[in-house]
C-alpha cells in the first residue's frame, strides 16, 4: 500500500506542478491587463473590445488546436508550441502601443493560449487512469498557484511597474514549458474527420446557442473590465499606494 501511494504521488507530481505554474502565470498577467491598456493610452471602449476577444478565441481556437493535435497525434508538440507562442505574443503585447496593432496581437495571444488547459486536462485524465476521481485534487494546485502568485506579483508591480506582470507571466510559463517536456501527454484519436465533425456541430442548435452565449459572455466581460477599471481609478485616488495595489488584485 505505501508503494502504491508513492507511485500515485510520483505520477501526480508533474500535473500538480504544471497547474501550479500555469495558474500562477495567469495571476501574474491577466488581472493587470486592463491597467496596462489604460497606461498606454487606450480609452474604455477600446479596452472593452480587447477584453472581449479572449473568451471567444479560447472556445473556437481550443477546438481547432485539439482537432489538429488529434489528427497529427502530436499532442505534446502541440502543447509545447502553444506555450511558446503564448510567451512570444505576451512579449509582443507588452511592447505594442497602437490600438489597431493590438487587435491582431491579442487575437494571436488568445489563440495560442486557448489549447493549453484542454490538452493538459486530457493528459492528466489519461495519467490518472482509473483514479480519475483524483482530478479535482490535482487541479486544486492551480488555485494554490494563483493564490501564491497574485499577492507577490501585485507587490512587485506596485514597486517596479506593470511591465513586471509580463515578466512574471513569461517566467512562469517557461516553467510550464519545462514541465510539459516531461509530462506524458496523451495521444487520443478523433472518431471522425474534422470537417464532418464541424458540420455536425454547426447543425446542432444547442451548440449554436452555446456559441451565442459565449459571445454574449465575452461582450459582458468587456463591460465588467471597463467597470473594474473605473472602480480602480477611484480607489487609487482615495487610498495609499500599498492599498491600491491590493485593490487592483482583489478587483481582478
Amino acid at each position: 500500500m505505501p508503494q502504491a501511494q508513492q507511485t500515485n504521488g510520483s505520477k501526480e507530481f508533474l500535473p500538480k506542478t504544471f497547474y501550479f505554474f500555469y495558474y500562477a502565470a495567469m495571476a501574474s498577467l491577466f488581472p493587470f491587463l486592463a491597467l496596462h491598456y489604460e497606461q498606454i493610452g487606450l480609452d474604455k471602449q477600446q479596452i472593452g473590445l480587447l477584453a472581449s476577444i479572449p473568451p471567444i478565441l479560447v472556445l473556437l481556437g481550443g477546438s481547432l488546436w485539439g482537432a489538429a493535435a488529434d489528427a497529427t497525434r502530436k499532442h505534446k508538440l502541440t502543447l509545447a508550441v502553444a506555450i511558446v507562442g503564448a510567451i512570444l505574443f505576451s512579449r509582443l503585447l507588452s511592447t505594442t502601443v497602437h490600438f489597431l496593432w493590438l487587435i491582431p496581437v491579442v487575437l494571436a495571444f488568445a489563440l495560442f493560449q486557448s489549447p493549453i488547459v484542454p490538452l493538459a486536462d486530457n493528459s492528466v485524465m489519461e495519467i490518472l487512469g482509473e483514479r480519475k476521481d483524483r482530478y479535482g485534487k490535482i487541479r486544486l494546485w492551480g488555485a494554490v498557484g494563483w493564490g501564491a502568485a497574485a499577492p507577490l506579483i501585485g507587490r512587485i508591480v506596485e514597486q517596479f511597474g506593470l511591465g513586471w506582470s509580463f515578466h512574471g507571466y513569461a517566467l512562469l510559463m517557461f516553467c510550464c514549458l519545462l514541465v510539459t517536456l516531461r509530462l506524458p501527454v496523451a495521444h487520443a484519436s478523433i472518431g471522425s474527420p474534422f470537417r464532418s465533425g464541424l458540420k455536425t456541430l454547426l447543425a446542432d442548435r444547442r451548440w449554436l446557442l452555446f456559441l451565442f452565449l459565449v459571445l454574449a459572455g465575452g461582450v459582458g466581460m468587456s463591460f465588467v473590465q471597463v467597470r473594474k477599471l473605473t472602480v480602480r481609478n477611484v480607489t487609487m485616488t482615495t487610498t495609499s499606494p500599498s492599498r491600491s495595489a491590493w485593490a487592483r488584485w482583489i478587483g481582478s
